[in-house]
């Protein structure tokens, strides 16, 4: 048995990564004080992929309150956001089985405003909540953007003065549609003298961006059409970024009833550099591997960044947005 020098105060013998003298382990390791990291969207995600909804925006169902939208309202909820819930009806859904019930399907949008207290005209940024494949985590189509827009709406909230009216709809049947989105729009009458959009609930309405295929990429792309309001949208939001923003053809989204009643509108998402010819990340859209593995935290709160960057109200030195949209508003 070694004597009583040899023995590490109890704790066990020098001949361990211990050096001789030290009689406690606070005397060796020096503690890391414990910071709490701000969440970002991909830990929204972490737990927004894990709730499944039971149906898809094809089933008719009397309750539109899906396990995705309850996630929603409770995260704004615990934010103190005000939001509002616009619950419909839609007539005519098909259901299962071949059948139609005109009364029983009902739908709800999601409308948050992180900065109630701010004037003049808003910028809507909008993402769907409902889903095409029930045993998907949906990530990319469309999770990563609702979450996107969660940590964009807690950031709005928290800067207030900082940002532009802002409002946030978290859309319902994008993926049956669009009818969230066409609910939304046709809520509006276009001005014949100034040639704005105004909203009936939400005022005056400079532009709005959608949001699609938002976990993963460092290269942004818009659904930019050769319109004069669209174009210069497009341009404003490349000012803002300070590089290029692709222009894509995309599938059909949400930004199609904005276009039918004239918004300025642009659909955003993210591509991989190495994705922009194949499209490999689209191709998950509807299938159980659209996962939570193939999103990026850092793509995803790099992205979230620059949305804030569209909203603040003092623009920074490649931050043009606000003289875009005037000028596309003019041309309309």
């Amino acid at each position: 048995m070694r004597n009583d020098e040899e023995i590490f105060d109890g704790y066990g013998p020098y001949d361990g990564p211990f050096r001789k003298g030290v009689k406690k382990w606070g005397e060796y390791f020096t503690p890391t004080p414990f910071v709490k990291r701000e969440k970002q969207s991909y830990d929204f995600l972490r737990d927004y992929s894990g709730v499944y909804n039971l149906y898809t925006a094809n089933t008719a169902q009397p309750n539109p309150f899906s396990n995705k939208v309850m996630f929603i309202v409770d995260t704004l909820s615990k934010m103190k956001v005000k939001f509002s819930l616009d619950i419909f009806t839609f007539e005519g859904q098909k259901i299962v089985w071949g059948l139609h019930d005109t009364t029983s399907h009902k739908l709800v949008n999601i409308i948050a405003e992180p900065n109630p207290e701010a004037t003049g005209p808003a910028i809507v940024f909008v993402a769907h909540h409902d889903v095409a494949n029930v045993r998907s985590e949906n990530c990319q189509d469309n999770g990563a953007s609702v979450c996107n827009l969660l940590k964009l709406t807690e950031l709005i909230s928290k800067a207030q003065s900082e940002s532009k009216r802002t409002i946030i709809l978290f859309s319902d049947s994008e993926e049956s549609g669009a009818r969230g989105a066409k609910r939304f729009a046709a809520q509006s009458v276009k001005h014949k003298e100034n040639k704005t959009i105004q909203h009936d609930t939400y005022g005056e309405i400079e532009a709005v961006i959608n949001l699609e295929l938002t976990g993963k990429g460092e290269v942004i792309w818009s659904d930019c059409e050769a319109t004069t309001s669209e174009i210069i949208l497009h341009e404003s939001l490349e000012t803002v970024l300070g590089k290029t923003i692709l222009k894509l053809k995309t599938p059909p989204s949400d930004a199609i009833p904005f276009r039918r009643f004239g918004y300025p509108v642009l659909c955003i998402g993210t591509l991989p550099e190495n994705d922009l010819k194949d499209k490999q990340t689209w191709r998950l859209c509807h299938s159980i591997k659209d996962t939570i593995d193939g999103c990026d935290s850092k793509n995803m709160e790099d992205f979230t960044t620059f949305l804030f960057k569209l909203t603040k109200t003092k623009p920074e030195p490649n931050d043009g947005i606000n003289d875009g949209v005037n000028q596309a508003q003019r041309t309309m």
